[in-house]
């Protein structure tokens, strides 16, 4: 799946790749191909919905990122700037940003994740048969992230914000 090689470790590796990322492995695999010949991979969806592709893929760090940002952006303006439509525009230029970001890194940055993650399953689990079950049990996409991704946004984002906009 990263990179062909006839060894068993790095099948047994590429094993475990695929069956943590369990939904579109065969996208992955030649996404990741095409990085590792550096060429360009873009995801349209990470492009359009990044919070809810990284929500789905399990990356709450990043999600937990780009809200503190919007929080750090709404919080300046608003100590700076009192204008409602700036504070929007410069809004929606980081969300434009955002999406930009995510669609030309967002492959790349789940390739590491995934690495990681496999990694960190195949040091803790302490037989084969617990690597699989921990695999997929913690890979694949998930429709509960996309409600954690959301709820996410909604603590760590729009509470402090409504807090800092109306209370304050």
């Amino acid at each position: 799946m990263i990179h062909l090689d006839t060894s068993d470790e790095q099948t047994t590796l590429e094993k475990d790749i695929g069956m943590f990322v369990q939904q579109n492995k065969a996208y992955y695999a030649e996404q990741w191909q095409n990085l590792d010949n550096g060429k360009l991979a873009f995801n349209v969806i990470a492009f359009f919905l990044p919070i809810f592709w990284l929500g789905y893929r399990r990356m709450y760090r990043h999600i937990g990122m780009i809200a503190l940002m919007y929080l750090v952006i709404d919080i300046g303006l608003f100590i700076f700037i009192s204008e409602s439509s700036s504070l929007n525009l410069l809004d929606s230029f980081y969300t434009l940003g955002i999406g930009i970001f995510y669609g030309f890194f967002a492959n790349k940055l789940y390739k590491k994740h995934v690495q990681r993650r496999v990694n960190k399953i195949r040091t803790v689990a302490s037989d084969e048969q617990e690597t699989e079950k921990m695999l997929q049990q913690q890979g694949g996409g998930s429709g509960y992230g996309v409600l954690g991704a959301i709820v996410m946004i909604f603590l760590i984002y729009t509470i402090p914000t409504i807090i800092i906009t109306y209370i304050v």
